[in-house]
């Protein structure tokens, strides 16, 4: 019996080795695995910082561009508004004017400076004002908002 007992206990021991051998390999290959997928998830980590800070340079030298447009935008703003001012001969403020209106504002303003109720006459430049072939070189003047033809 001692060596039935003893042949039983031996194979016993042995499955339970065989067992413990096969989980070590296996938690190896798992820990080879979480190893490998540290490394993959560090390098992206390291790839996120170098694109977040790529992102807020991008995002600083945008902000300082904003700022340089919006302290332009001043400066212009206020030398249409002296330009306006000039040719309308009272204050005006731009600000919130569409094209259309700052256009009518000056186109009125320069009405008024005439004094004699007329559209200004047009500058002298033959680039801006061709002379039409069809007329023998003269201008005529169309009764529809002071148009040259």
């Amino acid at each position: 019996m001692n060596a039935a007992t003893a042949n039983y206990r031996s194979q016993t021991n042995w499955k339970h080795v065989s067992d413990a051998e096969n989980e070590v390999n296996r938690l190896k290959a798992q820990n080879a695995e979480l190893h490998k997928t540290k490394a993959q998830l560090k390098t992206s980590v390291d790839e996120l910082k170098n694109e977040k800070q790529q992102e807020l340079t991008k995002a600083t030298q945008l902000k300082s561009q904003v700022e340089q447009l919006t302290t332009d935008n001043k400066v212009q703003s206020e030398r249409l508004d002296k330009l306006i001012s000039t040719a309308t001969g009272k204050e005006t403020s731009t600000a919130g004017m569409s094209t259309n209106e700052l256009l009518t504002t000056i186109l009125l303003g320069q009405y008024r400076q005439t004094g004699t109720g007329q559209v200004p006459a047009p500058t002298t430049n033959s680039a801006s004002n061709p002379v039409s072939k069809k007329t023998g070189g003269k201008r005529r003047e169309c009764s529809w908002q002071g148009a040259y033809f």
